[in-house]
C-alpha cells in the first residue's frame, strides 16, 4: 500500500487529503490501514502533511531528507536518503549547506533540509530540522579557555564548542570521551565526561583518539589474538625457510622513524671489492604469515 501512495503522490503534483488518497487506492483499505501506512512514510520522510492535513512528499514543500557530511572548510553536504527512490532530482542527490546554514547539525546527522534555488539553476540546503543525532559521544582533548573547560575534538564534525560542565576527574590535557547533556541552538553543546582514555601528551594518543572517534577498534579480539599466536613464531629460524639467504650478521637499517609501530622495510649499503656500492632493500614477506581469509587477513581488510 506505501508504494501505491508514494506513486500516487508523484503522478499527481497536488496536495491530497485522506479522504482523496483512499478514493485513489486500488483496493478496499480500511482507515486504520491507511492511516497506519501515513504514518509510517511521514516516520519514514518519505512525506508529510501540512496543518490542514494534506499529504505530500518532501519535495512538494521543497524539502529533502538525508545524511550530513561537514567539510574541515565548515561548509558540508547533504546526500539524499529518499528521494531517488520515486523522483528523478538528482540535483538534489549532494546538496551544498553552507555553514551559516548548518543550524548546530554535525556530521552523520539526518537531517531534514530546506532547499533553495539560486542564480545560474543552482541549488543549496538549509538545515531545518535534525531528525536524530549520529553521534551519542564525543572523543577529544580537555583545553581550557575563559573560565570554562572544552572539548578539543580528535575529529572533524563540524562548527561546534562543547562546553564539558562535568568532569568526572579528568584533567587538562587528557583525552577523554564525553555524552551531550543539552544541545544549543548557538553551534553550543554542553556535555559530561563518561570514560577518560589517557592523557593526550602520550606516545600514539592523538592516534588513539582518532580510531575512537571514528569507531575504529583499537584492540584486536581474542580470537585474532589466539590465531597470531598459533602462526606466527616469536622467534625466526633460519632453517625454516630454505629459500632464504641469510643476512643477520649484516649492518641493515629500517627506514622508518622512533614512533613506528611496525618495522616492514629495511636498507643496507656496503662497499664492494672491485669498489662498487652494493645498496640492499629488504621487504617483510607479510603473506608468509597472513594467509588469504584468516582472521588476521579479515581483520586488516577492516
Amino acid at each position: 500500500m506505501k508504494n501505491q501512495i508514494l506513486n500516487l503522490l508523484k503522478e499527481h503534483n497536488h496536495l491530497f487529503s485522506f479522504e482523496e488518497i483512499k478514493e485513489n487506492l486500488s483496493n478496499n483499505y480500511s482507515d486504520i490501514d491507511i492511516g497506519n501506512a501515513l504514518t509510517e512514510l511521514e516516520n519514514e520522510h518519505y512525506i508529510m502533511h501540512n496543518k490542514n492535513n494534506e499529504f505530500q512528499r518532501l519535495i512538494f514543500f521543497n524539502l529533502v531528507y538525508g545524511k550530513l557530511t561537514i567539510k574541515p572548510a565548515g561548509y558540508g553536504f547533504i546526500d539524499s536518503i529518499n528521494a531517488n527512490e520515486y523522483d528523478t532530482y538528482d540535483e538534489f542527490d549532494h546538496l551544498f549547506v553552507s555553514n551559516e546554514s548548518l543550524n548546530s547539525a554535525l556530521t552523520n546527522d539526518l537531517v531534514i533540509a530546506e532547499i533553495k534555488r539560486l542564480a545560474n539553476n543552482r541549488f543549496e540546503a538549509k538545515i531545518v530540522r535534525i531528525v536524530e543525532r549520529a553521534n551519542k559521544f564525543f572523543v577529544g582533548t580537555v583545553i581550557y579557555y575563559k573560565k570554562n573547560y572544552y572539548l578539543k575534538l580528535s575529529n572533524n564534525l563540524g562548527l561546534i564548542n562543547i562546553v564539558i560542565k562535568e568532569l568526572s576527574n579528568a584533567k587538562l590535557h587528557d583525552l577523554v570521551e564525553v555524552e551531550p547533556i543539552k544541545y544549543f541552538d548557538n553551534n553550543t553543546v554542553f556535555s559530561r565526561v563518561t570514560k577518560i582514555i589517557g592523557n593526550s601528551t602520550e606516545l600514539y594518543m592523538d592516534q588513539i583518539g582518532v580510531c575512537i572517534a571514528n569507531k575504529i577498534d583499537i584492540e584486536f579480539d581474542n580470537d585474532v589474538k589466539k590465531e597470531v599466536k598459533e602462526t606466527i613464531p616469536p622467534e625466526l629460524n633460519i632453517n625454516d625457510y630454505p629459500r632464504y639467504k641469510d643476512y643477520t650478521n649484516e649492518l641493515i637499517v629500517t627506514i622508518d622513524g622512533d614512533d613506528a609501530k611496525d618495522f616492514d622495510d629495511a636498507i643496507s649499503v656496503k662497499i664492494l671489492p672491485n669498489g662498487n656500492y652494493e645498496l640492499g632493500v629488504f621487504i617483510a614477506d607479510v603473506s608468509n604469515y597472513v594467509k588469504n581469509d584468516s582472521l588476521i587477513d579479515y581483520e586488516a581488510w577492516k
